[in-house]
């Protein structure tokens, strides 16, 4: 009894005093990819420095800003076909605090998407992508009836 208490009373005292070395999780991103063939694939993780950005020279077309949970975000769309080859170019969706959140071909039928291994960070996305998709909506119905307004007056 007494060999089985020396053996018990060091391993509780130095398992109960190990500190535990567990890494938090890291914060990590990754684009997923739709090509033109049809193919579906994630690309590398990279962390939040290593986010796409726009290139200087994009020009930008559009940006609106709009609050989720009392904080404000601002979304810009660029383009980069001046100066990209000829089917080169692509529309990139940039959101302030992360960096390009989607982004698409203006000829080919590929796009990406910006993905996290954090819920809220892809919930976030998520409500941004609506927000562009509600603005696109708005400003092709808003097209569309100034449209129809010149063609009715020019009918009379």
């Amino acid at each position: 009894m007494y060999k089985l208490l020396i053996f018990i009373i060091p391993l509780i005292l130095f398992g109960c005093t190990q500190e535990k070395t567990e890494k938090p999780d890291e914060l990590l991103f990754h684009y997923m990819v739709n090509n033109y063939r049809g193919q579906r694939f994630s690309s590398d993780t990279v962390t939040i420095e290593k986010i796409i950005r726009h290139d200087n020279r994009d020009k930008l077309l559009d940006q609106f800003a709009f609050r989720i949970n009392d904080k404000k975000h601002r979304i810009r769309l660029f383009s980069n076909i001046c100066h990209a080859p000829i089917d080169g170019g692509e529309l990139l969706f940039e959101l302030d605090t992360l960096g390009v959140i989607y982004s698409c071909s203006d000829y080919w039928t590929s796009s990406m998407r910006l993905k996290s291994n954090n819920d809220s960070l892809n919930d976030l996305i998520d409500i941004v992508l609506e927000h562009c998709l509600i603005r696109a909506t708005h400003l092709m119905v808003s097209k569309d009836q100034e449209e129809s307004i010149q063609f009715s007056s020019q009918v009379k």
